[in-house]
């Protein structure tokens, strides 16, 4: 394996500047390194599993922080409606910037490991 040509902290910041703005690869500013390392380095986290391991520590991390076990031993689903589904919940008038504010994110502290589907009700333990 050989040494990066650029630091994984600058290459990292590249990720997060395309993130963030949407811009497409080849539009990254000229002090972060080039796109195609970025892209390439991005790449190879993603079929790592990198971010998934990522999300997993800070959940418990912020578990544990908050007096928790840093596993859930169960999570409850409430199946009265589709909660997968977009349709599912009311919308208000569109706004290109307001529209994802109306739908509901889980926390990262309610992913479950263990769940049980019951008619009611969503709670953790």
């Amino acid at each position: 394996m050989r040494a990066s040509a650029h630091p994984l902290r600058e290459v990292f910041d590249g990720l997060r500047h395309v993130v963030k703005t949407g811009a497409p690869w080849r539009w990254m500013p000229h002090d972060l390194p080039l796109w195609a390392a970025v892209y390439q380095q991005a790449q190879r986290w993603l079929s790592a599993g990198c971010f998934e391991q990522l999300a997993e520590d800070l959940r418990a991390v912020l578990r544990l922080a908050a007096g928790r076990e840093a596993e859930p031993s169960t999570a409850i689903l409430d199946r009265q409606g589709d909660a997968g589904s977009i349709a599912a919940f009311p919308r208000k008038k569109f706004t290109a910037f307001r529209w994802a504010a109306d739908i509901p994110l889980l926390a990262p502290q309610t992913l479950p490991t263990t769940i049980a589907g019951v008619r009611s009700g969503v709670t953790e333990t």
